[in-house]
């Protein structure tokens, strides 16, 4: 469970295909959270799926890295 007690430098939001993101530090990791939604619903959406990845410490975060993960998240 991700918890985020340090987590700054958020960027702004992103758009990528259906999705929104925004990248962060949390210590000395490099972050990206990110949501994507399903079709409107009335009062709603379909779904809402979202994540975090983070590197090891002291690693970068690529855009390549960034839109592969947002790719391959899926609801099981």
């Amino acid at each position: 469970m991700y918890e985020g007690k340090v987590s700054g430098q958020f960027s702004p939001v992103t758009r990528y295909h259906a999705a929104d993101y925004a990248t962060f530090q949390d210590g000395r990791h490099n972050c990206v959270g990110f949501r994507r939604t399903g079709d409107p619903r009335k009062g709603g959406y379909e779904k809402i799926v979202g994540g975090i990845f983070c590197t090891p410490a002291g690693r970068t975060l690529t855009n390549e890295q960034i839109v592969q993960f947002i790719d391959r998240v899926r609801v099981q």
